[in-house]
């Protein structure tokens, strides 16, 4: 029991010493005012965004460091400020419109293959054979391209924080 105790002891002492070394986390955060919602993003992380002053003009590329004190995020081409983007687009399929997409296709899937079993029934093949389950495909499609990307507008109801989960930072005395 005794070595059993010795043991305990020596790996949470070696696992305490290697944690000196662990990088800290920094997070670029998406926040919706007034709500627990958040969008974090890491470093690595591809950002698409607009900045202030460069109209309509979107800008795709990885967050390769932040800097708290400065407000700055840093991307391989340019620094920017976190006060200067003003809206963010993420390219992911809407979760709401997953689902519908999903019983379109096997809607399709199922009218095709019942209607191409069912001259065996006795029951001839017609049209609706093949527009019925295109019709459906079709409009699955549609609905994908419509919902592809989602904007935030950086402003009344998000905004922008970056954070630093730094040791040091963290157990710092005074401002």
């Amino acid at each position: 029991m005794r070595l059993l105790n010795l043991h305990i002891f020596l790996f949470f002492l070696l696992f305490s010493l290697s944690s000196n070394h662990v990088d800290a986390q920094k997070v670029l955060q998406l926040e919706k005012i007034n709500s627990l919602k958040v969008k974090k993003y890491y470093i690595g992380d591809v950002l698409t965004f607009q900045l202030k002053g460069e109209g309509n003009t979107w800008f795709t590329e990885a967050i390769e460091d932040i800097y708290q004190e400065k407000g700055m995020v840093l991307f391989a081409h340019r620094a920017v400020d976190v006060e200067d983007i003003t809206a963010i687009r993420s390219f992911r399929v809407r979760y709401q419109s997953k689902p519908f997409i999903k019983s379109l296709n096997v809607f399709g899937l199922s009218w095709g293959v019942l209607s191409l079993l069912s001259p065996l029934a006795g029951t001839p093949l017609t049209w609706a054979a093949a527009i019925v389950p295109a019709a459906s495909f079709a409009l699955g499609g549609i609905i994908r391209i419509l919902f592809r990307h989602r904007t935030y507008k950086i402003g009344k109801k998000r905004r922008m924080r970056l954070l630093d989960m730094d040791r040091e930072s963290f157990f710092r005395q005074g401002p």
